[in-house]
């Protein structure tokens, strides 16, 4: 009989090598990955792509749900549902490349690479220290720290002790603050207001700016679908197909509780 259970046990662990699954990931570690998550059923699992969008963090675009048929993954899609990554243990599994053409799925899809952009950058630095600190890997957002330019890294609240810790274990916090990243600091009401008000006066330039600058200290994600709606609405009226393609990106970039731009986004674009 125990030969028998070892012998059951083996088989199991070849069914789980062979389907390509293995749960020991955590979300953090999946960046630009293809992941799998084990739902009720045992033999269902959820898919999708974990990007960095650099203004809202690790994010998961779940594409659907797959079982597994005679070692084949057999994929049932469903319009992408978006979801911000927070903290969490659940262990998740990397999908091996070679099993992605049976999902039907690039290794990487065009769509992300404007987030992955320059991985070197001081935005994606900011943005993982943010992370990183917030899933308390203090240790591991201290290299993002050391990575940012002298500019960014001037101000000292990127340092501090941590109070748990008596041994002087450093724990990096991340505070931006107007001496970082320029004297724009103001609430998302009145950004809204001005880039309102830019593209009333159709200084598009200076309101695209002011987007930019916004999302560093906006953190209400509708608020940026707003102001991205604002400037898309100018180029629409501008009749500046180029632009308003992008900035509607822009605004589906955002997760928002009611998809409140989409029937006036496509009314646009079948005028211009």
């Amino acid at each position: 009989m125990k030969y028998l259970f070892i012998l059951l046990l083996l088989c199991a662990v070849g069914a789980k090598a062979q389907n390509g699954l293995t749960f020991d990931k955590r979300l953090l570690e999946c960046e630009n990955k293809w992941i799998a998550m084990s739902l009720d059923s045992e033999s269902t699992y959820a898919y999708g792509f974990v990007y960095l969008d650099y203004s809202a963090g690790l994010t998961f675009d779940c594409y659907g749900s797959f079982t597994i048929d005679s070692g084949i993954y057999k994929p049932k899609t469903v319009d992408n549902q978006r979801s911000r990554i927070q903290p969490t243990e659940v262990k998740v599994a990397i999908i091996p490349a070679e099993r992605l053409k049976e999902l039907a799925v690039e290794e990487f899809p065009t769509k992300y690479k404007n987030y992955a952009g320059n991985s070197n950058t001081n935005y994606r630095y900011i943005k993982f220290i943010q992370i990183y600190n917030s899933w308390k890997e203090y240790n591991v957002a201290s290299k993002y720290v050391l990575a940012l330019s002298e500019t960014e890294r001037g101000a000292p609240s990127y340092i501090e002790q941590d109070p748990i810790d008596k041994n002087k274990k450093i724990r990096k916090t991340f505070e931006i603050t107007t001496a970082n990243f320029g004297n724009y600091a103001k609430k998302a009401e009145a950004y809204k207001k001005d880039i309102f008000m830019l593209t009333q006066a159709n200084k598009m330039e200076e309101a695209e700016q002011t987007y930019l600058h916004a999302l560093i200290y906006c953190s209400d994600e509708a608020f940026k679908a707003d102001m991205a709606y604002n400037i898309t609405y100018q180029y629409y009226k501008n009749a500046n197909r180029e632009k308003f393609d992008f900035w509607c990106k822009e605004i589906n970039r955002w997760i928002i509780p009611q998809d409140i731009y989409r029937d006036k986004i496509k009314m646009m674009a079948g005028k211009l």
